[in-house]
């Protein structure tokens, strides 16, 4: 078995745990959107590890400069200092800085985990989306072996 499978069945893993813990919660429509572009990016994956021509090519390009956009927003919310971002209720005052300290430091060490395990999606999404590594494939799967 290939890492690329390893891997594609450890994403599964975590979006079925994503699926069940949201079930227990009342999810609004941004978790919902969330989770159908996990669904998305996990059906990316499973395209280009099991060689499976599901969506055409632009559909992949698009999802990728969406998958980047989020992953570039997210990574600048997790830097941007938070009392413009987030507002603290007046108890938290007296310890402020080091709340803000440890907030974030938690917060960008969380990112830096989630965007490391993560990287090879975007990898495939961009082998996906590329026209000439679809047609070089497509080429040899076509060759007869001598």
């Amino acid at each position: 078995m290939s890492l690329w499978k390893i891997y594609f069945w450890v994403v599964v893993g975590f979006l079925v745990l994503n699926i069940y813990f949201f079930a227990s919660l009342d999810i609004g429509f941004s978790k919902l959107i969330q989770l159908i572009f996990t669904f998305l990016v996990v059906l990316g994956l499973y395209s280009y590890v099991f060689k499976k021509h599901l969506l055409p090519n632009s559909v992949w390009k698009y999802l990728l400069y969406l998958y980047l956009t989020i992953i570039s927003i997210r990574l600048l919310y997790s830097v941007l200092p938070l009392d413009t971002l987030l507002p603290l209720p007046k108890q938290t005052e007296s310890n402020l800085p080091q709340f803000h300290a440890n907030y974030w430091i938690a917060n960008l060490m969380g990112e830096l985990f989630t965007l490391f395990v993560t990287l090879p999606i975007p990898f495939a999404l961009y082998r996906l989306a590329d026209e000439k590594a679809s047609k070089v494939s497509k080429r040899k799967k076509q060759k007869p072996k001598s």
